[in-house]
This record gives structure tokens, C-alpha cells and sequence, in this order.
């Protein structure tokens, strides 16, 4: 008798998990209708079952056996997959941050990278050779956006953690604000920022 709760808990789960599968299946298979994932094999459960069997060349019975179970759980699958954002490598695999000068590694591709395309907008370092060392170029380069909100960095010396936070915070909102083509309402100031500095070192 205990053991009849818990097959009824486990059941409504499997039942709440094939709607869930339902769910994420009206994104290809439109025609089948939506339904709640409340875990109770109702009607409209059974409709959707069974309009996914038809769009799935299965017998429409509107009951879920192994088959339909198998082919609608893999079909959210894939969906989930097709969806997520892309997988990126982890140049950072190493506990040790820190970039020192004329060292070569995944990371000071990944800063020349970033120096690259602020290059783009800001004079002095849009030719940077994406070379993988961090050579005295490179770190000039990054030494030029020491500006508000980015950690000063003189060249010679090693980056750590909170440069490289701080200029990919840089970067993100670069590429945000060219995305939404709002970066030439504050280029005049930003360039004006950066003309101060360049005057202030010579």
C-alpha cells in the first residue's frame, strides 16, 4: 500500500515531462495544440498526444507509449540544443589570470581580439597583429583605454584579473551599443576622452 502514492507521484512526473516534451514541440509541429503542464493525463493531453503522433507518421491513439514517448523526447531535445547559445572554448582553463609581458598564450589572442575591434573606433591600435604574444604593441594598446571604468595599465607590466574584467566589460559594451547604432550619439565624448589622455603622455 506505500508503495501506491509514490507510482501515483512518479506517474503524474512522467505525465508532466511528455507535456513539457509537447510544449517545446509546437515550435516545429504547430498544429498541435497547446496543453498545461499540470501533470494530469487529461483531454486536451490526449489531443495533443495525438496530434503529434499524426504530425510523426505514428498510429494517432492519443496514448503515449514507448514509441511517442522516445520520438517527442528527442524531438525537445534537439530543440533545446538548436536554442541554446553556442558552446565557446575556455581559453581561461587555468586558475592563473595573470598575462605577463611577451608571454604567448590562448588568452592574448583572445585581448587582441577585443584591442582589434575597439581599434575600429578609437585611433592607435586598429592594426594590432593578432599575434598571441603580448608584446609591447598589444600592450601599448591596451594601455591607450585607460579611461573611466577600465583598470589604468602601463605598458611593461603584467595584466591581471581586474584589467581583464574590465576591458571585457569594455568590449561587451562596444559591441552592445554598435549593435543598437546608439556608440556615434557619445563618440564625440568618448574621442574627446581619449585625445585628453594621448596629450596628457606626450
Amino acid at each position: 500500500m506505500d508503495d501506491m502514492p509514490q507510482a501515483a507521484e512518479n506517474l503524474r512526473g512522467s505525465v508532466y515531462e511528455m507535456q513539457i516534451f509537447l510544449q517545446g514541440a509546437r515550435a516545429e509541429i504547430p498544429s498541435i495544440p497547446f496543453v498545461s503542464a499540470d501533470g494530469i493525463y487529461g483531454p486536451e493531453t490526449s489531443e495533443a498526444v495525438q496530434a503529434f503522433q499524426s504530425a510523426s507518421g505514428l498510429t494517432p491513439t492519443g496514448v503515449t507509449d514507448q514509441q511517442t514517448w522516445d520520438l517527442a523526447r528527442t524531438l525537445y531535445y534537439r530543440m533545446l540544443r538548436k536554442n541554446a547559445p553556442p558552446g565557446l572554448p575556455n581559453v581561461f582553463s587555468c586558475m592563473d589570470w595573470d598575462i605577463y609581458p611577451e608571454q604567448k598564450c590562448d588568452q592574448v589572442f583572445v585581448v587582441q581580439m577585443m584591442l582589434r575591434n575597439l581599434g575600429k573606433r578609437y585611433q592607435g591600435f586598429s592594426d594590432l597583429e593578432m599575434s598571441g604574444c603580448f608584446d609591447d604593441p598589444t600592450q601599448k594598446a591596451l594601455s591607450l583605454l585607460c579611461m573611466e571604468g577600465v583598470e589604468s595599465y602601463q605598458v611593461g607590466k603584467c595584466v591581471g584579473k581586474c584589467q581583464m574584467n574590465d576591458l571585457t566589460r569594455t568590449y561587451n559594451g562596444y559591441v552592445q551599443c554598435s549593435e543598437h547604432r546608439i556608440w556615434d550619439e557619445i563618440q564625440d565624448e568618448l574621442e574627446g576622452v581619449f585625445t585628453k589622455m594621448e596629450t596628457e603622455k606626450e
